[in-house]
């Protein structure tokens, strides 16, 4: 697995923005490997959604194109926005207030 860089700069930096809710970082599998929640649960329920959903986007953006490769997702909601970014070794997924 890559090393993720500066990684705990990147959660006090998003910590800052507007409207910002958490966060989770999830290895190649599926799994948290680094989150802001304390719920242990939540970030679970969330990890395996979410990853679930990046394997979705990823086939759909393979079926259209075998060339390209799935990078970005983001989903808003009335009262929610996640941004999701792929790579070949985690995930990273942003919670946001969606009314910010």
């Amino acid at each position: 697995m890559a090393e993720l860089p500066n990684l705990d700069d990147v959660f006090k930096r998003l910590q800052t923005s507007p409207g910002y809710l958490g966060m989770i970082v999830l290895n190649a599998a599926g799994i948290p490997i680094k989150t802001s929640f304390t719920d242990v649960r939540l970030t679970s329920q969330h990890a395996a959604l979410v990853s679930s959903l990046v394997l979705m986007g990823q086939r759909a953006t393979s079926d259209l194109d075998k060339t390209n490769q799935l990078q970005c997702m983001r989903l808003r909601s009335v009262k929610y926005e996640m941004i999701i970014s792929t790579d070949a070794s985690y995930t990273m997924v942003v919670f946001q207030d969606s009314k910010r």
